[in-house]
């Protein structure tokens, strides 16, 4: 597939998923809510933008569950 065969989509503004207002399409943060935001899917609807941070900590945790599991019952 070619660069032209994509869909391109030109909006002027995007939708916030978390509190449904209109916001600008480059805005990162929307002005109401406070919460980040992604681009705009094909809808118009703004992707709510990933939040690693929580994945590091839940990575963190599993590993230390596992740790304490094999600390407390696997080790000889």
């Amino acid at each position: 597939m070619g660069a032209d065969d994509e869909k391109k989509y030109e909006y002027h503004a995007k939708k916030c998923p978390e509190c449904m207002t209109y916001i600008p399409i480059d805005a990162d943060v929307c002005p109401t809510c406070k919460k980040r935001v992604g681009k705009a899917t094909e809808s118009g609807m703004a992707r709510k933008a990933t939040d690693w941070k929580s994945y590091i900590l839940l990575v963190i945790s599993w590993t230390g569950l596992a740790l304490y599991i094999w600390w407390a019952f696997l080790r000889e």
